[in-house]
Formats: structure tokens, C-alpha cells, sequence
């Protein structure tokens, strides 16, 4: 795991984001969806961290 997919999880956030930008209200099931990516997100950037050149 590398800083290239940390970037393609953050681009990938990034566009879910947008999707739900319009949305006055974000249901149960949206809300775990995006906290499940932050989490993902911070394991990719923590692996990318500690991982060798």
C-alpha cells in the first residue's frame, strides 16, 4: 500500500462527496458508508506511512 492508493481512496471519497453534497438530509446507511471510507482512508495513509521504499 503506497500514497497512490491512499490518493485513489481519497479521489474516491471525493466523488461521493459530491454526490451527496445536493442532499438536505444523509440517511443511517450514507453516514456509515462515509465513515467506513475516512476509516479505510486513515489505514491506507498509516500503511503507506510505515511501508518500505
Amino acid at each position: 500500500v503506497g500514497f497512490q492508493e491512499v490518493a485513489a481512496r481519497a479521489h474516491a471519497l471525493e466523488d461521493r462527496l459530491d454526490g451527496l453534497r445536493a442532499a438536505e438530509y444523509l440517511g443511517p446507511d450514507a453516514v456509515d458508508e462515509l465513515l467506513e471510507s475516512v476509516d479505510a482512508l486513515r489505514a491506507a495513509v498509516d500503511d503507506a506511512r510505515t511501508a518500505e521504499p
